[in-house]
């Protein structure tokens, strides 16, 4: 099964995906990206496939986890993709690990292990996983009002930037860089220490998967140059996920 997993494509995936969605869910849960409880105007969930169509959910995850890998979903909503996972993959539920600030009852119905706790504060998890996934709560998460870009010396900041990517900058630039957005940029720093207290919890050679909170580029260097310069970890972006993988 797990040499399967490896030979598929992520569009091959995807419509695995779609195909499993239909066969363990009902009708009337079996949405398609987007779903707004009746009722509930504060609260939306993003269906199980919407992480397969944006790559969040990938071929060798999948391939790992059929082999044993473990899995913490940080912002797990109604866990629609955690039981897609389960029921559609046959992934062991106990290698599928929820989180939120307030646990959806769908997720104590079905029994997943679960903690309960608001991510900007100290993580009450002493487990370490293969794979820690932010599905869209990074960004919800953090959405306070605060500044989260500078805006001072933006020519100098937008030449570091650049740099950071391209990992072809001075050490002292990117102290320079790191120490205008921590003054300036309370919502990016908040972020890195969230992505931080993820990177503790994850085993050596594991990933963090962020969705959705790091799509601002100057948060996103922040949080590379940041990590890299304190930790052992290499990045893969795309325009749908940005992705920290812990080197030993």
């Amino acid at each position: 099964m797990i040499s399967q997993w490896h030979r598929f494509s992520q569009e091959q995936l995807i419509e695995e995906a779609y195909k499993r969605s239909a066969q363990v869910f009902s009708a009337e849960d079996n949405y398609d990206d987007l779903f707004e409880p009746h009722g509930i105007s504060k609260y939306f969930f993003f269906s199980g496939v919407y992480y397969f169509k944006h790559e969040t959910i990938t071929p060798d995850l999948i391939a790992r986890m059929s082999n044993g890998a473990s899995l913490l979903t940080v912002g797990s909503g109604d866990g629609h993709l955690e039981r897609l996972l389960c029921h559609g993959f046959n992934i062991s539920q106990q290698q599928i690990h929820t989180s939120d600030i307030n646990i959806h009852p769908r997720i104590k119905e079905e029994g997943f292990p679960h903690y309960e706790f608001d991510m900007t504060k100290p993580w009450p998890i002493n487990n370490l996983f293969d794979y820690i996934i932010f599905p869209e709560s990074l960004g919800v998460a953090t959405m306070t009002g605060e500044e989260c870009t500078s805006f001072r010396f933006l020519d100098d900041l937008k030449k570091i930037e650049k740099g950071i990517f391209a990992e072809n900058v001075e050490s002292r630039d990117v102290e320079f860089f790191l120490d205008v957005i921590t003054r300036d940029a309370p919502e990016t720093v908040r972020k890195y220490e969230i992505i931080e207290q993820a990177l503790n919890h994850v085993n050596p050679q594991g990933e963090i998967r962020v969705k959705w909170g790091l799509d601002n580029l100057q948060q996103r260097a922040y949080v590379m140059a940041k990590l890299k310069r304190d930790y052992c970890v290499n990045f893969f972006s795309n325009l749908n996920n940005f992705i920290v993988k812990k080197e030993n």
